[in-house]
């Protein structure tokens, strides 16, 4: 009788730590499956990705965010005071070259010099010629951060 009660507990035990550690988790990270080719060939079209909530993001990763009723998954190409240029098909952050492995076609109109504002970011998609980002809605501003993609 005791054996059985025992393994009662363990297993109460188990359930109550899944559901803590299910809870934490789901309290700091969320599931996102990418929709589209915008980010190819860095994430594919029904490809599931791990987001950690969060609003500090850095230049070169990749983010989450809202914008109108959608969302979307980009990568940060300025931040807040960052100069932004593009000229002979080059990125220009504050004057230097953006060293860009991860983008197969360069191809892209010329503009700027341009300065993201402050709380804001610039954003576009590792397939440039697929990819509806900030060349098209603009700076993202920081509060529509859903977070910044940890895992692939």
């Amino acid at each position: 009788m005791e054996k059985i009660q025992r393994k009662w507990v363990v297993f109460g035990v188990l359930i109550v730590s899944a559901m803590i550690g299910f809870f934490i988790v789901t309290q700091f990270y969320i599931l996102v499956e990418v929709i589209g080719t915008s980010m190819e060939p860095t994430f594919q079209n029904g490809e599931v990705i791990v987001v950690e909530k969060t609003d500090q993001v850095k230049r070169g990763e990749i983010v989450y965010f809202q914008y109108g009723s959608l969302r979307y998954i980009k990568r940060v190409i300025g931040v807040s005071g960052d100069q932004i240029e593009v000229k002979n098909n080059q990125i220009y952050v504050n004057g230097q070259p953006l060293r860009e492995p991860y983008v197969q076609q360069k191809q892209m109109e010329s503009f700027g010099p341009i300065t993201v504002p402050e709380q804001t970011l610039f954003v576009l998609g590792d397939d440039r010629s697929q990819s509806i980002d900030s060349r098209h809605m603009g700076f993202i501003p920081v509060k529509d951060l859903k977070g910044r993609v940890v895992f692939e």
